[in-house]
């Protein structure tokens, strides 16, 4: 079986996909944590929200390296390695939120914003690593031409 730059790229996607899975499995859910804020966002009073606030993703809760604490190096390489796709997840949601609000319909609740950004982020991500792996692929071939 020859390999090809997009066998390559389907490998490191698939892997890409895999390694999320994993960190969403082995993660516990915050539900309660979205559920209240979803309503207090509703009532109108202030919220307890803040930039230290994870993100969520399906109903899991990710830090960033700039929380303090007990941030997994290993996630926090994993998000910084998928910039891109984390982009156009984030990208993605606020398109939705913008056209929920255009046509006037009732705001989307916190839980389904994170299924949603999970599984943009994860569609993103193997796209990513697709490109990573077929372009890398073809540099190494154009390289040993040379």
């Amino acid at each position: 079986m020859r390999i090809t730059g997009i066998r390559v790229g389907l490998i490191l996607g698939a892997l890409n996909m895999l390694v999320f899975i994993a960190m969403l499995v082995t993660r516990e859910t915050a539900y309660e944590r979205l559920a209240e804020l979803d309503t207090c966002f509703r009532g109108g009073s202030s919220c307890d929200w803040s930039s230290a606030e994870p993100m969520y993703l399906a109903g899991r809760p990710f830090y960033s390296g700039a929380h303090y604490g007990n941030v997994p190096v290993a996630e926090t390489l994993f998000f910084l390695a998928n910039l891109p796709a984390m982009m156009g997840a984030f990208l993605l949601d606020y398109g939705v939120g913008e056209m929920r609000y255009r046509l006037e319909i009732d705001g989307m609740s916190l839980t389904r914003k994170s299924w949603l950004m999970a599984i943009s982020f994860t569609i993103f991500a193997a796209l990513w690593a697709f490109l990573i792996g077929a372009a890398s692929y073809r540099l190494v071939r154009w390289v040993r031409q040379l």
